[in-house]
């Protein structure tokens, strides 16, 4: 039989867990219920959250870009164009007489600036202009009318919006002697405004800004709309509002920008953005709920599944913030570096455009675009006339086309290429001479643009180097007058005694002839002494001549070309014209090869060289004479030959020698070991700068003290371009 009562008390305490277990159950279905609301309507709270920091994050690149853009705009009313055209505008400059001038320069420093500053492929400056204080519109890039007179009166930076044209308004005063004189206007179109605020919003969000003021404007990615209905009057508060009823519902994120006239503002569909409102789904939940129990399982997930998007919301905004930082700061290093960049090429120009030496920038093809200061002063060429036209105009016809082809091969393949120019001016004719070096200018790519020249104009260096040789020149000439003198004195005096001997004897010769038969006892002599002393006299003839042709040989004033000449003959009219400074102290031999062929040279200047190491030398075994007190003659060899390619002229002595320690420095001007009167320290550099730099030759020096020192020098034997 069944038992009644456990089975009443089955049911009873089964009821009773059911009861407990429904209870539970309804209990946990509406915990389910309530938190699913909730957790949807925190969710719609954290989106129209996330709706005002999107619209806010947009708002703070348009108040850096504006910053950016008023600083670009006051760098604009400081710069030495605007500076300079009031300036001159205070002195009573008018336009005819350079300020027309300066506003020209003024639009080219717009031009550039507005070319330089892009985004994306439209200028971020619809217009640049310049207005007096009296409003008058003085030049503007591009060429327009009527920009930014409305800002004339701003004292101070004015930021403000022109509603007619929908452009924003930066207005700079420039000051001058402290007063505003003019303002600097800088426009920027609503349309660019829009791309920097909306460039990077969500596709699914319509973005546009409202212009604040009294008239307000709304502007979006293709220009003007119309406002929206139900947009709050004060739109200087960052805000979300509600517009709309059903399917036309949608969301308003209002975020100002700071400190500017207007505000950015995105709309979002309520029920795209937001979902269906928390009661519906309320509702919805509790008919699932009293239907479906067993979905409890799912509703639960659906607790765990908010959570989760909860958690991940957070980890979003997480790193959304650490996303917006990291670009912020990328964004305050690109801006630093390109104002540094910035500053860096206007220092550059400013440079370059003041520099001493002449500075040129020519194309690929030669043609000129670009010339300093320097360079307007050295050639007579105006800026004007210069640039545009090619670099050929600038040529003296002093070096051949072989010349400028060898310079332009190494151009044209990379190479550096220095040397000395010889170039005309333009008006007067003139040549000068320059120290020029030229560089080719790459791109990123590596291919040559362009090429600098740097050149310096040693055309007075030139000239006063020749007239210090000739002075030079001259006061070897003076030393060594006594000397010359002397040699002359000696054939002078036995050619005065033989023409007294002539004479005498003539007489006694024509006595003789009257006298007939009765011959003078003397005729004999006469007749054997008096050729010889025509001869005597004529060899004194010949040794006053030969001392007289090489003195003028010395002295002849030089060129700046060097012509072909023969070596041999230069060093026999020195050594003339130098013995009295060595007869006393030694004996000269001379070693000069027959076959040496005709050598470029100039020749004034190689003789006042080599007179200097004849002198040094006859000085050097002097003091070696008096150190050792010797009476015995020194020795001073020179000889010439042709070795390795090169005419080869050596002059050694057996004097005091060169010390090792000071043997590097004997090139050096003014450097000399010689008592004070004695030595000027110029000899030698003036041998260094013959050989080396106008002839292209080298010296070698060989010296053992106590033994003697040998010079020897080296000289090409082709013609080469003067220097």
């Amino acid at each position: 039989m069944v038992d009644l009562g456990a089975a009443v008390r089955s049911w009873r305490g089964g009821s009773g867990t059911m009861v407990l277990v429904a209870v539970l159950l309804a209990g946990f279905v509406a915990y389910l219920v309530f938190a699913n609301y909730a957790a949807a309507e925190r969710m719609r709270q954290s989106l129209r959250e996330q709706a005002l920091a999107d619209a806010q994050q947009q708002a703070q690149p348009l108040r850096d870009f504006v910053d950016e853009q008023t600083t670009t705009v006051s760098d604009l009313a400081l710069s030495p164009e605007v500076v300079g055209y009031f300036e001159n505008r205070a002195l009573g400059m008018s336009l005819a007489y350079g300020l027309r001038q300066s506003l020209l320069l003024i639009s080219e420093r717009f031009d550039q600036l507005r070319e330089r500053r892009r985004h994306g492929p439209r200028h971020v400056f619809s217009a640049l202009c310049l207005v007096d204080s009296a409003g008058v519109l003085l030049t503007s890039s591009p060429a327009i009318g009527g920009h930014g007179t409305a800002a004339v009166s701003a004292s101070s930076v004015l930021v403000s919006f022109d509603t007619q044209r929908d452009e924003l308004c930066i207005a700079v005063p420039v000051q001058h002697r402290e007063r505003r004189v003019g303002v600097v206007v800088g426009m920027v179109d609503a349309e660019m405004l829009w791309r920097i605020a909306g460039c990077s919003l969500r596709r699914d969000h319509r973005a546009f800004l409202v212009f604040t003021g009294e008239s307000p404007r709304a502007v979006g990615p293709a220009g003007r709309l119309e406002l929206p209905s139900g947009l709050p009057v004060d739109l200087g508060v960052a805000q979300v509002v509600d517009v709309g009823a059903g399917s036309q519902a949608s969301l308003l994120a209002i975020a100002p920008v700071p400190g500017l006239p207007f505000t950015v503002v995105t709309q979002h569909a309520s029920e795209d953005y937001l979902g269906a409102a928390p009661l519906r789904s309320l509702v919805a939940t509790i008919v699932l709920a009293t239907l479906l129990l067993g979905i409890a399982a799912v509703l639960v997930l659906q607790v765990l599944r908010s959570r989760r998007l909860s958690e991940m919301l957070g980890e979003m905004r997480i790193r959304e913030a650490i996303e917006n930082e990291r670009n912020r700061a990328n964004l305050d290093r690109e801006r630093t570096a390109r104002t540094q960049a910035e500053d860096e090429a206007t220092q550059l120009g400013y440079a370059i455009e003041q520099a001493g030496e002449a500075v040129v920038i020519l194309d690929t093809d030669g043609i000129i675009r670009y010339v300093n200061d320097a360079f307007v002063r050295s050639s007579g060429w105006t800026r004007h006339e210069a640039v545009g036209m090619s670099q050929d105009i600038l040529r003296s016809d002093l070096h051949d086309q072989a010349f400028y082809e060898a310079m332009w091969t190494d151009l044209r393949a990379g190479r550096l290429w220095q040397g000395r120019i010889v170039n005309r001016r333009r008006k007067d004719g003139s040549v000068l001479h320059e120290d020029v070096t030229i560089s080719p200018v790459r791109d990123a790519d590596g291919r040559i643009r362009s090429f600098i020249a740097v050149k310096r104009d040693v055309t007075s260096i030139l000239r006063m180097e020749e007239q210090l040789r000739q002075a030079q020149k001259l006061e070897s000439i003076g030393q060594l007058a006594a000397g010359i003198a002397h040699e002359i004195n000696t054939p002078i005096q036995f050619i005065g005694d033989n023409l007294s001997f002539l004479s005498d004897g003539f007489k006694e010769l024509s006595e003789a002839a009257r006298a007939g038969p009765r011959a003078s006892s003397d005729l004999d002599y006469l007749l054997a002494e008096i050729p010889k002393a025509l001869a005597e006299s004529r060899d004194g003839i010949q040794r006053v001549a030969q001392i007289v042709l090489a003195m003028k040989e010395f002295s002849h004033p030089n060129g700046q070309t060097l012509v072909p000449a023969d070596i041999n003959h230069a060093v026999s009219s020195t050594v003339t014209v130098s013995r009295n400074e060595w007869k006393y102290v030694a004996e000269m031999r001379l070693e000069l090869a027959p076959d040496l062929p005709l050598i470029p040279l100039l020749v004034g200047d190689f003789n006042q060289a080599l007179l200097n190491l004849i002198v040094n030398a006859a000085h050097a075994i002097e003091e070696r004479r008096s150190a050792q007190r010797s009476t015995e003659p020194g020795r001073i060899a020179i000889s010439t030959r042709i070795a390795e390619g090169m005419v080869e002229v050596r002059i050694a002595d057996d004097g005091c020698g060169i010390p090792d320690h000071i043997r590097h420095r004997i090139f050096e001007p003014f450097f000399t070991t010689k008592a004070v009167g004695k030595g000027t320290g110029q000899g030698l550099p003036l041998v260094h700068a013959v050989v080396v730099k106008r002839l292209g030759g080298s010296i070698d020096v060989e010296s053992k003290v106590g033994t003697g020192t040998a010079f020897i020098l080296r000289l090409p034997l082709t013609l080469t371009s003067p220097t």
